[in-house]
Parts: C-alpha cells; sequence; structure tokens
C-alpha cells in the first residue's frame, strides 16, 4: 500500500453501513429474547424465560474465546458472511420447527434448545466479526457501529408496539402472527446488511483502512529495516565481532606474556643461585693463597 496516499474520508453512507453492522451485530439474540412469549406457548417445559439466555450465551462466549485464541482461523470477511447467513436461516428454522412439532414435546424441546445454541455460535460469529472489523477503522465509525447496536433494541421493541396495536385475534393466532413477524422482519434487515457488507469490502474507504491494518501487521511480524539503517546494523554487529576478536587475541597475548615472565623470572632466580654457590669457592681459594 503507498504509504503517501491520503485516507479517504468516511461519508454519511459509510457512517449508515457501520449503523447497519451494529444492528445486524445484535439482531439474532434480540430478536429471540423479544419473541419469549412464542417459546413460553409451544415448549413451556423448557422454561424459556429462564433457559434462553444460558443457552445462547453460553456457547455466544465460548466460541468469543475460541476466536480469540485462533483469531486467523477464518477470514474476517467469510466470518460476517457465515455470521449474518447462519443467523437469517436459524431466525426462520427456530420458529418454523417449534410450530411444527407438537406443543412441548420431546422432540420439540430438543431441538428447540439445540438451535438455540446453535444461533449463540452464530451470533458470536457475527458480534465478534463486526467489533474485530470496526478496530481498522477511525473512531467515529466504532460510535456508529455502537449506535448501531443500540437501535437494533429500540427497533426489536418498536416492531413489538405495531404488532400488539394492529394483529387481533385468539392467543395462539396472536402468538403466531407476532412471531412470524419479529422473525421475518429480523431475518430481512440482516439480508440487507449482507448486500452492504459484500459492496462495502470493495470500497476505497474499506480497501485503504483493511490494507493499511494488513501492511502493519506485516511489519510486526516481519520486521524490515531501511537499507541504510540495515547496513549500519550488518556494520555494528561486524565491529562488534571484531573487537570481540581483538579482546580475545589481547587476552592469549597477555597469558603468553605473563606465561614468558614468569619463565624468565624462574631462570634468573636459578642464575642466582648457582652464583650464590661459586663465589664461596673462590674466596675460599684466595685465603689459601695467602696463607701460603
Amino acid at each position: 500500500m503507498d504509504q503517501n496516499k491520503t485516507a479517504p474520508k468516511g461519508s454519511i453512507g459509510i457512517r449508515i453501513i457501520f449503523v447497519f453492522f451494529g444492528i445486524a451485530s445484535l439482531l439474532g439474540w434480540n430478536a429471540l429474547i423479544t419473541e419469549i412469549p412464542f417459546f413460553l406457548y409451544f415448549v413451556p417445559g423448557i422454561k424459556p424465560d429462564v433457559s434462553m439466555s444460558f443457552l445462547n450465551y453460553a456457547p455466544n462466549i465460548i466460541f468469543q474465546f475460541a476466536l480469540l485464541w485462533k483469531k486467523d482461523l477464518i477470514p474476517l470477511k467469510i466470518q460476517l458472511i457465515i455470521g449474518i447467513v447462519g443467523s437469517i436461516a436459524f431466525l426462520i428454522i427456530i420458529p418454523l420447527f417449534t410450530m411444527l412439532l407438537e406443543i412441548d414435546s420431546f422432540l420439540n424441546r430438543f431441538l428447540t434448545c439445540l438451535f438455540v445454541i446453535m444461533l449463540g455460535f452464530i451470533n458470536a460469529l457475527c458480534s465478534g466479526g463486526f467489533f474485530s472489523l470496526v478496530t481498522h477503522f477511525p473512531l467515529e465509525m466504532i460510535v456508529s457501529l455502537s449506535t448501531g447496536q443500540g437501535f437494533s433494541g429500540i427497533a426489536m421493541n418498536v416492531i413489538q408496539f405495531i404488532v400488539l396495536a394492529s394483529i387481533k385475534g385468539d392467543e395462539k393466532k396472536h402468538i403466531v402472527a407476532r412471531a412470524w413477524v419479529f422473525f421475518s422482519v429480523s431475518a430481512l434487515i440482516l439480508l440487507v446488511c449482507l448486500i452492504l457488507l459484500i459492496i462495502s469490502f470493495n470500497k476505497e474507504y474499506f480497501r485503504y483502512y483493511l490494507n493499511k491494518s494488513e501492511a502493519k501487521k506485516s511489519n510486526a511480524q516481519n520486521v524490515s529495516f531501511p537499507d541504510n539503517t540495515q547496513n549500519m546494523f550488518h556494520e555494528n554487529m561486524k565491529s562488534s565481532t571484531d573487537l570481540n576478536n581483538i579482546q580475545e587475541e589481547q587476552k592469549i597475548q597477555n597469558i603468553t606474556i605473563s606465561q614468558n615472565t614468569k619463565t624468565t623470572q624462574n631462570n634468573q632466580t636459578d642464575i642466582m643461585d648457582k652464583t650464590t654457590q661459586i663465589v664461596p669457592i673462590e674466596q675460599s681459594d684466595v685465603s689459601i693463597k695467602k696463607i701460603k
């Protein structure tokens, strides 16, 4: 990537895209908890008002940690596409199977719990993926994503009020109609987010910041120096090696000199001892001559 290239500005359209991403990151979970009355009617045996949070959030948290541990296992774009497509699929499958099967039967309870757990994993892909994506962009996009998450909860409440005011009839008809409206609208919004996601990855703004982050990551993993700095580094390493060699040679020379000096001192001591032994003999000869 050209380092001198001017960073593109985030337009209003880009911010709206991130608002939709924020909505998508929590929409599956918000649709699920808003429709607790639907599950209380069809599968009361699992106590949905208590169990839904655990069944959805436990796998969500576990998978989020797994994604942190193996963060490069799935490319970010593929992760988001799988998350959105999976959310759309389960938002249709869950109410469909729950209504088709016998009310509160074992199979109904088992499949409902299984689908909610799987939706938890899918929600982890969505929420974790969108948060990973927005970290590559400036602060205003993070604000837009957070705003979208707020809108996600508000949208569900608005739809709930509209449905309650417009749909009349017996309890089952009202619950079924409301559930289909909730899950269908949620799936439709997620479909719009999927289209925006595919379009956005081809936009110059996205390409610039994603390539910039990729370049930083590459530089962090493979540290490279400019030519001058690299040459200086090699010269310093060579100088350091030469200095170490010189110091080793000096040590060897000092040891050799020390050994030579010690040998010389020993030789001188031997000579002095011999001289000391010779001198008294000469003196005694002189004395004998005098006496004679």
